[in-house]
């Protein structure tokens, strides 16, 4: 293929190829030599002169195009592709200058005799582009014919644009042909840099950085396309450009070590996997479920296939030494440090080495006979904040570009008593041939050491500390392009961000505490009788509350915490009881942040109670990442292909032929809790490929109901393609306490926005089945009958014709009246999903249990118990309102707790009375009363007295809740 055949292979059909010129890259001694013949691709440039003919305005237009040489693939036979590098349109001050050379060149052509000195005569052309910040480029070459022809080409096309006469229409068309091509530039300039992508942006929904708009208002549509397009690619070039994955073991741990030197043996705490309890949970990069949103939330709608989606690719582990076995220690070991030094001087930023030295001593003796086979990597330190990473020396040479920084945010805001110090590592696997990868790809991991604001009520310090701090924490660095390097472009970028990492882990003292009275939390603790203690108290930790109200971490993820609180103990003392000063807290903790590219398995989270020297315990995290092997070059190659086949999307203004071919969905009966997944079938019938995105009918609303779930929410299609949409139902709670109170029939419209193009209306029926969860209980007193034999919800009885009690709860009762006493584990063991549903269907159509009372199946006990549960935590308002909480909590015995029942609800007050009957009844029946009743209490008291909001100054008491259910069971 001709050079102007491998130009004119990428051009848009408007665009024609006048001249091609090879050249070589001028170096900034006119007088070195030019490589002739067989000359290094990779300094060879094409220059070449486009035009452009709009039949519209009737005009003709021009650039130089210069391109460089790609091989689409390795070895003998691999064919060529060009990559535009820049694009420079012919007008103004456009200009070139040209030069005669004499030169010194080399016939390197095997079996060539070489002559002592062979002169030859060169032109050196030189392009002037003074719209762009960048000095003039010179290239070098000896076809003087086809320079000519690319002279006059440039002089032609010049002279047209300077015609003295133009119509308006003829200016409003000048060289936007161009924006293709060179948005194309800007883009792929971002998609390939070394320097991975905000971890905050990639892990957002892409619906949510596209412009505002609704149906008849459209936004922002070529900036949208941008995105869309741009989020295409890149995900698309890392699923085909995939050849496998490397396996790298990270250990992770936390101490804030209150000024201590080290004096116990430090092994229980780092030296070996099989002292570490496991946790289950994957972390991918995206759309991560972890087991504190399990219970009542959607299923994970977001796809997480595999990272090549053609199929399994192999998974390399990191070479050992001979010695080595498969679970003998990590390949990173990364040790943050906190409170390291207490001396009046580290607050002034001084550092003690020799307390560095002696942890680093202790941490190779704790690795026991694994410590030789680690070396120190790299360390930093902050007065008394210290990170330190260790690495096993056969992988040492993966990790190379290592960066630290370090930022400082206690008193006053700057002094180092607070603040975080950080490493950011580049991981890069070997050559391997045997793949395919002549250039593997890096990824890059970041970890952060930091420790925040203490004292319990200093909760949002601590959030601003975090924003502070992932602000001012960045990365000293130069970054250049090997492109602006070798045409003499000074492209250094001075500092990187904490986020623009592959993989971020943030680790330390974080100081959050727990919202609960500190007699609750010893109580808790120190009792045998609460059932999940650390769930329970991790509902009012205040890094969780954070997190889910977006207030600090944002998409950060964390394993669920099954081990004690880590703050405070007495120095020295081997036990689990903690110092009266302060609050029991987890204050140590490990989360991450992942982006795209890898994929992260948590295989522990831990405490480790034996070391005692601090008022701290150390905690350690093990992580198996899983990183992805691509070929750089390969990927360079696709991407702009991907580029190439969404290049016209921003002609596809009035030419945009989306088609829907399936614009309704009909999901018949629908149920609470229960998903239900019907899909949409779209194609493109077009010539150019199009984009689309769902919008909101009006500005003010939301997309799609709160119980309906679209994936995806954005996508292209080339010409020819089809692709399907899933659009889930799903009840959960909070949608269903709006169902229940709507009409039964289910109609909703989406709106297809086909960017550039126009809107499609999709429409979504279906019937609802009404259930008696998730609504209330005076609503429920005042149903006519079973909910699902409703017409309408608005079917009440009369306020004189209400019942006393929902009937749905006298139901539960009564069955389980006559046989789970005996059940000792009831509501302490969980029940199988498939009876809950039959129990629940019967409670809402009114039918028979299919069950008999006096069941011997235990299952069916324990089904009963836990439907009781879920149907209380369902409730819109709980059975005992928030504003009599406080008035409960005062009673001081039985006779002030059922004086407080005259504040209570009238529907609420007959299903306290019932609901404490009958755990009262199954106390009795117990072997030991006392302990069940403490048990169950430790149960209800969350659910009949939940609160609907977090009380972070004036936390209500768990015990309290507690001791005024026992009033009525014990």
């Amino acid at each position: 293929m001709s050079t102007e055949d491998l130009v004119a292979s990428f051009l848009s059909p408007s665009e024609q190829v006048k001249v091609a010129l090879e050249t070589q890259i001028s170096s900034d001694n006119n007088e070195a030599e030019v490589i002739n013949v067989l000359s290094d691709e990779k300094e060879t440039r094409i220059l070449a002169v486009i035009s452009h003919f709009d039949e519209w305005s009737m005009t003709e237009e021009g650039c130089v195009f210069v391109c460089s040489y790609k091989h689409l693939n390795n070895g003998p036979g691999s064919s060529k592709d060009l990559h535009i590098q820049r694009a420079y349109p012919i007008f103004g001050r456009f200009a070139i200058s040209m030069a005669q050379n004499r030169r010194m060149t080399l016939d390197v052509r095997t079996g060539a005799v070489q002559p002592a000195a062979q002169p030859r005569t060169g032109f050196s052309v030189t392009i002037h582009d003074p719209s762009i910040r960048v000095p003039a480029h010179t290239y070098c070459t000896d076809d003087v014919k086809k320079l000519q022809q690319f002279v006059q080409e440039c002089k032609r096309l010049k002279e047209l644009f300077e015609a003295p006469e133009k119509t308006e229409k003829q200016l409003s068309t000048q060289f936007v042909w161009m924006a293709p091509y060179v948005n194309e530039l800007a883009s792929l300039s971002d998609l390939l840099s070394d320097i991975p992508p905000d971890l905050r942006i990639v892990n957002e929904p892409l619906i949510d950085r596209l412009s505002h708009c609704n149906a008849g208002l459209p936004g922002d549509d070529i900036a949208d396309l941008r995105l869309i397009r741009d989020f295409w690619i890149r995900t698309k070039g890392q699923e085909l450009c995939l050849k496998g994955s490397y396996r790298l073991s990270v250990r992770i741990g936390t101490f804030n070590v209150n000024g201590k030197l080290p004096s116990q043996d430090l092994s229980t705490w780092i030296g070996g996997p099989a002292s570490l309890p496991a946790v289950q949970g994957d972390f991918p990069s995206l759309g991560i479920y972890t087991d504190e949103t399990q219970s009542t939330k959607a299923p994970d709608l977001k796809h997480l296939g595999p990272m090549n989606s053609s199929g399994p690719c192999p998974s390399f582990t990191l070479p050992r030494d001979e010695s080595d076995v498969a679970d003998s220690g990590p390949d990173l070991l990364v040790l943050g440090f906190q409170e390291l030094d207490h001396s009046a001087e580290a607050y002034i930023y001084t550092t003690n080495a020799a307390k560095e030295d002696a942890w680093c001593h202790a941490v190779i003796a704790g690795l026991g006979e694994l410590g030789p086979r680690y070396d120190k990597l790299i360390s930093r330190q902050l007065v008394g904040m210290f990170l330190v990473i260790f690495v096993r020396k056969p992988v040492a040479p993966y990790f190379t570009d290592v960066k630290t920084g370090a930022v400082g945010a206690g008193l006053m805001g700057v002094m180092g008593n607070k603040g975080a110090t950080a490493v950011r590592l580049t991981f890069t696997p070997k050559q391997d041939d045997r793949e395919g990868v002549n250039t593997p790809k890096s990824t890059v991991l970041t970890f952060v050491n930091a420790h925040l604001a203490a004292f319990d009520e200093m909760v949002d310090r601590r959030n601003v500390d975090f924003h502070d701090l992932s602000k001012r924490l960045i990365f000293e660095t130069r970054v250049e392009q090997e492109e602006e390097i070798e045409e003499g472009i000074d492209a250094s970028i001075p500092w990187i961000g904490l986020f623009n990492t592959d993989a971020l882990f943030w680790l330390g003292d974080l100081n959050y505490r727990i919202d609960l009275p500190d007699i609750d939390i010893r109580e808790i603790l120190s009792s045998k009788i609460w059932e999940n203690k650390d769930g329970i108290m991790q509902e009012h930790d205040q890094l969780i509350k954070s997190r889910r109200t977006g207030k600090a971490f944002t998409n950060f993820h964390e394993a669920q915490i099954r081990f004690p609180p880590t703050y405070r103990f007495t120095p020295g003392i081997l036990t689990d009881g903690y110092n009266s000063k302060r609050k029991p807290a987890w204050t140590d903790r490990i989360l991450l942040l992942a982006g795209p590219t890898v994929k992260i398995r948590q295989l522990s989270y831990s405490n480790h109670p034996k070391i005692t020297m601090s008022d701290h315990r150390p905690v350690l995290a093990d992580f198996e990442i899983n990183v992805g092997l691509w070929d750089i070059e390969e990927h360079e190659i696709l991407m702009h292909k991907l580029m190439r086949e969404s290049r016209h999307m921003e002609e596809a203004v009035g030419r945009s032929m989306l088609k829907v071919l399936t614009p309704t969905v009909d999901f018949g009966k629908v149920h609470y809790m229960r998903p239900a997944i019907r899909t949409v079938k779209l194609q493109n019938t077009g010539k150019v490929p199009t984009t689309y995105r769902f919008v909101p009918i009006h500005g003010e609303t939301s997309i799609h109901p709160s119980w309906l779930r679209i994936e995806p929410m954005t996508g292209i299609l080339l010409p020819d393609d089809i692709a399907e949409i899933a659009f889930t139902f799903f009840a959960d709670n909070v949608a269903a306490r709006t169902l229940n109170l709507s009409e039964r029939a289910l109609k909703a419209t989406v709106i297809l926005h086909s960017l550039l193009g126009k809107d499609h209306f999709i429409s979504i029926t279906g019937e609802y089945q009404y259930t008696c969860f998730a609504t209330s209980l005076e609503r429920l007193t005042r149903l006519s009958g079973p909910v699902r034999t409703l017409n309408s919800p608005l079917e009440y009885l009369p306020d004189h014709r209400a019942k006393n009690a929902p009937r749905e709860v006298m139901r539960l009762v009564n069955w389980m009246m006559a046989g789970s006493a005996r059940v000792e584990n009831l509501f302490f063991t969980p029940a199988e999903d498939v009876y809950i549903h039959s129990i629940r269907e019967c409670l809402d159509t009114g039918d028979e249990f299919p069950y008999p009372p006096g069941s011997e199946d235990d299952r069916i006990h324990l089904a009963f118990g836990a439907t009781l549960l879920q149907f209380l935590e369902s409730l819109s308002s709980p059975v005992v309102p928030v504003f009599i909480h406080e008035r409960c909590l005062q009673a001081t015995d039985r006779d002030e707790a059922f004086e407080s029942l005259d504040a209570f609800p009238s529907s609420s007050v007959n299903a306290w009375i019932s609901i404490t009957a009958f755990l009262h009844y199954i106390c009795r029946s117990s072997q030991d009363p006392v302990l069940r009743a403490k048990r169950l209490a430790s149960v209800f008291a969350p659910v009949l007295m939940r609160e609907e909001r977090a009380h972070v100054l004036n936390p209500i008491s768990l015990l309290g809740k507690q001791r005024f259910i026992l009033y009525f069971i014990d």
